[in-house]
């Protein structure tokens, strides 16, 4: 444990199983030719393996979505008939779906507007039924989807149970004990940046605490977009927000940089183009760490890939032909790159494929309803509740 602290055996026991059951630690891999200077190393760390065969839509959010529905069910609060219900904007509730789904729970899911369609598809063929806030109903990005959550979970109390990645400990515990020891192992500390593009703020919380315990001189920073954007997965969460996840505090948060849509997307054509197929969150870290890079005449940066690109074909698609032109005005060395990516993506796994894919390996016990969170009134909700 990092700094000479001990962890419980319980949570050793517990990461032990983790690790050999469906999160064992993915390699780091260095990332030759993204940076200009030779000098400065950049370091990919995958929460997902790269063949996606036995696991195709593993991600980050599964250290915390195990420890958070664990927690729950060794405290009781997810009894016997319960349903998990969840905000999130895709990964999180998606894990908890592949976890809940062996247990026999039903797992519902509470979404922002800007979710991706395609994720949308992935969670009902997964079985989650997902209430869906539509656009202008979310006062600031996830702001209303989580308090809907909340507010259902109450309402529904001895039916309902929220597990809540913005407010729960447990998330930031996961990547304490995981996520940080993990990056340890492999760099002996030996780091001058580590780049997180933010979320429910867990994994940066939890690499901060990690930082802190070991006294390794790496600085953890944080990466969100703009407030309106089109990075699935992150959100904006340092100013120009009222609400921010309970578990996040600028005490330990010493940097956060914000990257724009375009800088994030031209950033994943580059990945791309030397043979790293990533998606949208982990393109905007990279980004950030290119701007990190330019502070350094040498060192190292790791920037976490939270997850594959698999989920994410049809939104990319769509984002880079709407918005190509000002990627290429930014950006004109990627013209002819951005032509092939495209080209590419036109070639790649269908959506039904990808559903297929879903069926085969996680085996769901049935599939999820959408609804709108405006039409949810108390009959509808009554019957989405007790839904079998």
């Amino acid at each position: 444990m990092p700094g000479g602290r001990r962890m419980s055996r319980r949570i050793q026991e517990f990461v032990e199983e983790l690790h050999q059951q469906d999160v064992k630690p993915i390699p780091i891999e260095k990332v030759k030719g993204f940076l200009e200077n030779d000098n400065v190393a950049l370091l990919l760390k995958r929460e997902y393996t790269v063949s996606l065969d036995e696991d195709p839509f593993r991600t980050i959010k599964r250290k915390p979505a195990s420890f958070i529905l664990q927690d729950a069910l060794e405290r009781g609060s997810l009894k016997d008939g319960n349903v998990a219900i969840s905000a999130s904007s895709g990964n999180f509730v998606r894990e908890l779906a592949i976890k809940a789904n062996r247990l026999g729970i039903r797992v519902i899911a509470v979404a922002p507007p800007r979710i991706p369609d395609e994720s949308v598809v992935v969670l009902l063929t997964l079985g989650v039924d997902v209430v869906k806030v539509e656009e202008g109903f979310d006062v600031c990005p996830r702001e209303t989807t989580v308090f809907l959550a909340r507010a259902l979970a109450e309402r529904h109390r001895l039916t309902l149970t929220n597990l809540d990645q913005y407010s729960s400990w447990q998330n930031v515990l996961s990547h304490v004990v995981m996520t940080w020891p993990e990056i340890l192992a492999e760099t002996d500390g030996d780091l001058d940046y580590v780049s997180v593009p933010l979320g429910s703020t867990g994994t940066f919380m939890g690499l901060t605490l990690g930082k802190t315990g070991s006294k390794a001189p790496v600085e953890i920073v944080g990466v969100q977009p703009p407030r309106i954007h089109h990075v699935p997965g992150i959100q904006h969460i340092v100013d120009g927000c009222e609400w921010s996840p309970e578990i996040y505090s600028p005490l330990f948060g010493k940097e956060i940089m914000t990257i724009d849509d375009v800088e994030a997307y031209a950033t994943l054509i580059d990945l791309w183009k030397l043979g790293f197929e990533v998606g949208p969150s982990t393109a905007i870290a990279a980004a950030c760490a290119r701007r990190l890079a330019n502070r350094l005449k040498e060192g190292r940066i790791i920037t976490l890939s939270p997850d594959s690109f698999l989920g994410y074909h049809d939104y990319v698609r769509t984002f880079l032909n709407e918005h190509r032109r000002e990627i290429v005005e930014r950006r004109p060395d990627l013209e002819e790159t951005l032509k092939k990516f495209l080209s590419s993506l036109s070639r790649s796994q269908s959506l039904r494929e990808r559903l297929d894919r879903i069926r085969d390996v996680y085996k769901p016990r049935r599939q999820g309803e959408l609804f709108s969170a405006e039409e949810l009134d108390d009959e509808k909700l009554s019957q989405l509740v007790n839904r079998n």
